[in-house]
């Protein structure tokens, strides 16, 4: 019975912060880190492009949604750990302070851009457009159904809420990697247990101006208690100009 409950429970993503980082998420952290790549390749599943943009070659998601999930915080501190040489002890009092900040709570980070559209025709020249709307950007959450067996959208229920939003940053640069490469880690409220070792704290300066642009949006509210039980979970981003949709898989067998 108890070992049909573990596996069971483990179709399930964990939607809330155990007492100790995942010990899996850690170790994907750490082979992310030993593989040479950088650290935002630790989003893995919590991140979802939601925005594309052409660069007159190829098309390049520009826009996403990051769930900063649990598994998501130990992928990270893994990487961190691996990096650094961690002690146990400072492991644990980093996730501990993720914990209290976040525990209980959903946490998403949005970042949206604004960049000049590349016109072929002008043998690749740009067409201005304006960024402003960017900083008007309303949001909504979703999950269900709550059965998670149920496999027809048009019979799912699902509960619909609004969630707190605020904007940690509205840049623009001449330097179209400048503010896509903005680091959010920096921004956030809860920066401290995320930073590296010779990271400064404060947020990176920048000279607010240029074509190309960038938001950031710390989206937070209260963990239903249903979701665990749920399918998915939806993000919905809205702006004058356009609407965006993550989904976040809950309930999923293979997750």
């Amino acid at each position: 019975m108890l070992a049909a409950a573990f596996g069971f429970l483990a179709l399930m993503r964990p939607v809330d912060f155990p007492p100790a980082p995942i010990l899996a998420e850690l170790a994907r952290g750490a082979a992310i880190c030993r593989a040479g790549k950088g650290i935002d390749r630790v989003a893995e599943e919590d991140r979802r492009a939601i925005g594309y943009w052409f660069d007159g070659r190829v098309r390049k998601d520009v826009e996403d949604a990051l769930w900063v999930s649990p598994a998501f915080c130990s992928r990270w501190l893994g990487y961190r750990a691996a990096s650094e040489d961690w002690t146990q002890p400072e492991l644990q009092a980093r996730w501990d302070d993720l914990r209290v900040r976040l525990g209980g709570r959903l946490t998403m980070i949005v970042r949206l851009a604004a960049l000049p559209k590349m016109d072929l025709l002008e043998s690749g020249a740009t067409a201005r457009i304006d960024p402003t709307d960017l900083a008007q950007a309303s949001f909504t959450l979703s999950y269900g159904p709550p059965n998670p067996c149920e496999a027809n959208a048009a019979l799912e229920t699902r509960t619909v809420f609004t969630p707190e939003a605020s904007l940690l940053a509205l840049r623009r640069s001449r330097d179209r990697g400048e503010v896509l490469g903005l680091p959010w880690h920096r921004l956030v409220p809860f920066r401290e247990p995320l930073l590296g070792e010779f990271e400064s704290p404060e947020p990176p300066y920048a000279i607010d101006r240029g074509e190309n642009a960038r938001a950031i949006y710390l989206v937070q509210a209260p963990l239903p208690e249903t979701l665990i039980w749920s399918r998915e979970l939806r993000l919905s981003v809205r702006t004058p100009a356009k609407r965006r949709e993550a989904r976040f898989p809950i309930f999923t067998p293979g997750y």
